[in-house]
């Protein structure tokens, strides 16, 4: 899993950063530690209106890299990466 939200747009959305990452995006405004997650570098985006969607896109994007490298080399093979 890279990225957890709750339906209907407007509610939080967590995803994993890199802890340099992490450090930066929690000082902003409507970014905060993902709730039980932080210790593994999760942010929660609790006002999607504070992060540009492009910007979004970008981390979510880098969320799925980040964790897609950690699977082993048969669970990369079988998803296709």
């Amino acid at each position: 899993m890279f990225a957890g939200f709750q339906l209907p747009d407007g509610e939080p959305i967590a995803f994993k950063v890199e802890p340099p990452v992490f450090d930066d995006l929690v000082g902003r405004k409507g970014v905060i530690p993902a709730p039980y997650m932080a210790k593994h570098s999760w942010v929660s985006v609790t006002d999607r209106t504070q992060v540009p969607v492009a910007t979004l896109k970008k981390l979510l994007a880098e969320s799925h890299r980040l964790v897609a490298e950690k699977l082993s080399k048969k669970a990369r093979q079988a998803l296709g990466f």
